[in-house]
């Protein structure tokens, strides 16, 4: 097997076992208090694995502009929401 197709079924893997991840920790702590920040760091990190493990580099190019914005739009209405 190619490394390169190796280490992008790695990559895929690890983003849908985070997305997984992330999905279980909402549902298991939605009656209860929990981290909202990392809960959108998990779920992000497994998508941004999820779409490097695809190799697509349009769609990687487009998630960085994308999630540079709506990340820093996102983290200032957690931060007015917490507090």
């Amino acid at each position: 097997m190619n490394i390169k197709k190796l280490f992008g079924a790695i990559l895929t893997l690890l983003g849908i076992a985070g997305l997984i991840y992330t999905a279980t920790i909402f549902i298991d702590t939605s009656g209860s208090t929990v981290d909202i920040k990392s809960l959108i760091i998990y779920g992000v990190l497994g998508f941004l694995f999820f779409i490097i493990g695809l190799g697509l580099p349009t769609l990687m190019f487009l998630h960085l502009l994308t999630h540079a914005f709506f990340k820093s739009c996102l983290f200032l209405q957690v931060g007015v929401f917490i507090h």
